[in-house]
């Protein structure tokens, strides 16, 4: 029983918090990182900044920008532009809508639907 709480414990730090400070994309939404120094992924936190955060469900890996509205989050990665659509149970739990992520999309791809959807600027860097 001891081994299965010391694994819980040593993945807490991943779930809950990031180290180094984290931007506000659109709340629960920021980017942060593991490590200092690391690249900088999406994160929902339910809680605001560095409180009750994880990026399950979310792409991983690095993104290179970021933006969000009412409506949708959009970030770019290197593989390419993604967006999806907000839900309003983005900040009561894990699991209940988890996000549609759509892409990738090249630059102009990505106008043509901001254009359509109304989709957010990525005006967010780390």
């Amino acid at each position: 029983m001891r081994v299965k709480w010391a694994a819980a414990a040593a993945l807490l730090p991943l779930l809950s918090a990031c180290d180094g400070g984290m931007v506000e994309v659109s709340d629960p939404f920021y980017l942060g990182n593991f490590e200092s120094g690391g690249d900088p992924w999406l994160f929902r936190c339910t809680q605001g900044a560095g409180r009750g955060c994880a990026n399950d469900t979310l792409p991983d890996g690095r993104i290179l920008r970021a933006g969000g509205n009412a409506g949708y989050i959009a970030f770019q990665m290197d593989a390419g532009i993604f967006y999806f659509r907000r839900v309003p149970q983005e900040k009561r739990g894990w699991g209940q809508n988890p996000e549609a992520v759509v892409g990738p999309l090249d630059a102009a791809g990505y106008a043509a639907t901001a254009r359509e959807l109304g989709l957010p600027a990525m005006d967010v860097e780390w």
